[in-house]
């Protein structure tokens, strides 16, 4: 179920993929585990969003998770190895190790969550969602569609407002405040008049009304259920495994790392085939394009 292959199947099992990735990050909680479920949301995202943009997204989110392992460490005050006071201060190497353990688990959800964004489109949640509670499906995609559109049309009313010399170009706080003021109140009136103009569209087609059929692009066939019943598999087998085996980690009172023996082993080598899957499907793609392309 490579990024390529989940942009082909039903929508609805590329949204249980993804969500199997994000809850697995919150059931391995140990070091090991943590960074390659880091590793596997970082490779899929290199082939979905390509490098430059996950150079950009982890630009913008390594500092806060930092800065979140940082703060988390600096109150957690449990843990007996002191690794420096200062003031009444201390700073204890499970405390860091705990911090830095989050810390990797919420980059790896937010990694989890571009991919997600970036494979199931506003039109496949529509299909997911659109017969069980259609009118909530249609808040959820509008505010979706909304949130990037908010940007662009930021930019543009600041653009407007510069070339009619209504904006002060000097730095002090009063004429910043007053500036955003105005972009603001633009901006949600904007907001508000695209919302009544797509709700009076989409009551006016009959949407969500009792008896109405919609159509879809997606059909949920024979592939679809054998990649959803080895997903099924894999997400048993590694729920099971953590109740039966030592892979998370004990941070306090003190650090003890899980252990390495044959189950573990196995345990470890079968959740990263699930999380890897996708990179290894689009490597693999992606060496077979070439080969084609050089044979041609």
């Amino acid at each position: 179920m490579g990024a390529i292959i989940l942009q082909r199947v039903h929508p609805a099992l590329a949204l249980a993929y993804y969500a199997c990735c994000v809850a697995a990050a919150f059931i391995f909680f140990s070091p090991i585990a943590i960074g390659l479920n880091l590793a596997a949301a970082a490779s899929s995202a290199l082939f979905l969003l390509g490098g430059k943009a996950l150079l950009r997204r982890c630009a913008a989110l390594l500092p806060f998770a930092l800065l979140a392992a940082l703060l988390n460490a600096a109150v957690n005050r449990q843990g007996q190895s002191i690794v420096f006071e200062l003031w009444g201060f201390s700073l204890s190497y499970e405390s860091l190790a705990y911090s830095l353990c989050a810390s990797g688990m919420l980059l790896a959800v937010m990694l989890w969550f571009a991919c997600w964004n970036a494979v199931v489109s506003s039109d496949k949640l529509i299909a997911i969602f659109g017969k069980a509670a259609p009118r909530l499906s249609l808040l959820f995609v509008m505010t979706l569609r909304f949130v990037p559109r908010l940007g662009v049309q930021a930019r543009q009313i600041i653009s407007a407002q510069r070339g009619l010399g209504r904006i002060d170009r000097s730095h002090s706080l009063r004429a910043r405040l007053h500036d955003g003021g105005l972009v603001f109140s633009v901006l949600l009136t904007w907001a508000l008049e695209n919302a009544m103009e797509a709700a009076d569209s989409m009551r006016a087609r009959g949407y969500g009304l009792p008896g109405r059929g919609s159509y879809s692009l997606f059909r949920f066939g024979a592939r679809d259920f054998i990649l959803l019943c080895l997903l099924l598999a894999w997400a048993a087998v590694c729920v099971i495994g953590s109740l039966g085996s030592s892979l998370g980690a004990e941070f306090f009172p003190a650090l003890v790392l899980p252990q390495t023996g044959l189950r573990e082993s196995v345990l470890l080598s079968i959740y990263a085939i699930g999380l890897f899957f996708p990179a290894i499907t689009d490597f693999w793609e992606v060496l077979r394009w070439r080969f084609m392309k050089l044979r041609g």
